[in-house]
């Protein structure tokens, strides 16, 4: 014999305990026992909806923490790219003054090479104009001298 219901859960015996009580028992008395019954579905049930609560309320929880994480993570992002923005401008700022930098050495540079070409001119045109100088003076002696001579023996000076 198959039963369903609480009968599958008493078996042979259960059946004949269930049929007997049942040949006794009035209507009354069997109403109790659907009752019983209803009520333990109802304990189980709500139960279960207490287990559900309860995990629910514990994934509620656990999704409410990672929100808080992933928000933080999220907080940690935007003021990371911020500073990876100030840095970056930071960078292209530096790379400007190095290039600028490097332009102004060049003509630096170049304007130091021509201060020393020019230096140099100027240093033969100096040595030029002493070398002349010096042979004015040599020249100047030489009338002097000349002069002094012909002054001493008393010739008249000839130009």
């Amino acid at each position: 014999m198959r039963f369903r219901g609480i009968m599958a859960v008493m078996g042979r015996a259960g059946v004949l305990v269930f049929c007997l009580l049942a040949a006794c028992a009035s209507r009354k008395e069997l109403n109790l026992l659907e009752r019983e019954k209803l009520q333990f579905r109802a304990e189980n049930e709500r139960i279960r909806a207490e287990d559900l609560e309860d995990r629910y309320e514990q994934q509620k929880r656990k999704a409410d923490a990672l929100s808080k994480e992933l928000l933080a993570m999220e907080q940690d992002r935007d003021r990371l790219y911020g500073e990876y923005d100030v840095l970056r401008g930071e960078a292209v700022r530096l790379e400007r003054d190095v290039k600028v930098a490097g332009e102004r050495r060049e003509g630096l540079g170049k304007a130091l090479a021509d201060a020393k070409a020019e230096a140099a001119r100027l240093q033969a045109e100096l040595d030029a104009e002493r070398k002349a100088i010096a042979e004015l003076e040599e020249q100047l002696r030489a009338a002097e001298a000349k002069r002094a001579a012909l002054v001493s023996t008393g010739q008249p000076a000839a130009e």
